[in-house]
């Protein structure tokens, strides 16, 4: 059984991998871990990203843009976060930059 510690640690690795400038699709992360059954695990990657993301670790964007990890529907992209907290920024709370998808 995979649990909550083994979807962070995949999620942080592949983003790691990919560092701060580019972002991947959950999907990969769960194709990665999980080849034969990973449309069961998509949701757990999902929730591991959320975690992280609220830990600072990450972002979830989608069309190129910021959103809330919370309320985001649909396609997403996650990426790592720099060692400043972002590609070009601080490390805050950016949720009021945050943009829900229309």
């Amino acid at each position: 059984m995979r649990d909550a510690a083994f979807w962070r640690e995949w999620v942080l690795r592949l983003a790691r991998q990919r560092g701060p400038e580019k972002s991947l699709c959950p999907s990969e992360i769960a194709r990665r871990a999980a080849p034969d059954e990973w449309r069961t695990c998509m949701e757990a990657v999902r929730d591991a990203a959320r975690e992280l993301a609220d830990a600072g670790a990450l972002e979830f964007l989608q069309r190129g843009q910021r959103v809330d990890p919370r309320t985001a529907r649909g396609a997403i992209r996650l990426r790592m976060l720099g060692e400043t907290g972002g590609p070009e920024q601080d490390r805050g709370d950016h949720r009021a930059d945050m943009q829900r998808p229309e």
